[in-house]
């Protein structure tokens, strides 16, 4: 069995944020990170990246991993919006998801037929 990965999934951090301010913040509720990733939009025009407010921590162990998750909900790095700290799923996991939500999309187009289709008649 592989081991265990403890990411955590962080959204709406200040825009202002960097590699260094998130490592320290984790670094000063006693963490061990080992990587952080933040996730950039690129300008197709000007080809200028602007941070997005998402990253993702990994962390070391199970005792690092616990007091990331107590970020959830804070004012995290001094911004006026609460940070959303999760589980980072799994590529797995992540195409489940999918799979689940394009079934929803096509029953309810399926029923939205329907549903037309009575109405002609």
């Amino acid at each position: 069995a592989t081991p265990q990965k403890f990411s955590l999934h962080l959204t709406k951090i200040p825009y202002t944020a960097t590699q260094s301010t998130i490592r320290f913040a984790f670094l000063q509720k006693g963490c061990h990170v080992t990587s952080i990733r933040l996730v950039y939009d690129t300008n197709q025009s000007t080809g200028e990246k602007h941070f997005r407010g998402v990253a993702f921590v990994d962390l070391a162990d199970e005792i690092s991993f616990q007091k990331g998750l107590e970020f959830h909900q804070t004012a995290f790095l001094g911004g006026g919006r609460k940070v959303n700290v999760r589980v980072t799923k799994s590529k797995g996991e992540l195409s489940e998801i999918v799979k689940r939500t394009e079934q929803k999309v096509a029953d309810l187009i399926a029923r939205s037929k329907e549903k037309k289709e009575k109405e002609k008649s």
